[in-house]
């Protein structure tokens, strides 16, 4: 007959109070690598592309529905209305020749 084991309240509320420290721990160093990444990036620029913007590197850098890439610069005619999604590859550029060094041309805003 298997026998049972009873935890008390204290017990529990221990074993759900480690469980968050680690959930919080594996966080804070997720969190950790996210920031050293972001300001590695913000350092050297983006040179291959960045997939967030960073406080220097605001030229946007998007793929038409037809594949073609083109970059638009902080005040061409449609710059707010462009959205990048780098999961579909587009990028955030500091420069207009990092952008042309990977491939994107000049909107024709």
């Amino acid at each position: 007959m298997a026998t049972r084991r009873r935890y008390g309240i204290s017990a529990l509320l221990l074993s759900a109070f480690c469980a968050l420290a680690l959930v919080a721990a594996a966080c804070e160093e997720d969190n950790a690598i996210v920031a050293q990444k972001q300001l590695q990036e913000a350092l050297q620029g983006c040179p291959k592309g960045c997939e967030e913007s960073q406080p220097n590197c605001q030229i946007k850098g998007n793929i038409s529905a037809m594949g073609n890439k083109f970059y638009h610069w902080p005040g061409a005619k449609n710059y707010d209305g462009v959205v990048i999604q780098p999961e579909k590859g587009e990028r955030w550029f500091c420069t207009e020749t990092e952008a042309v060094n990977n491939g994107w041309k000049r909107s024709a805003e």
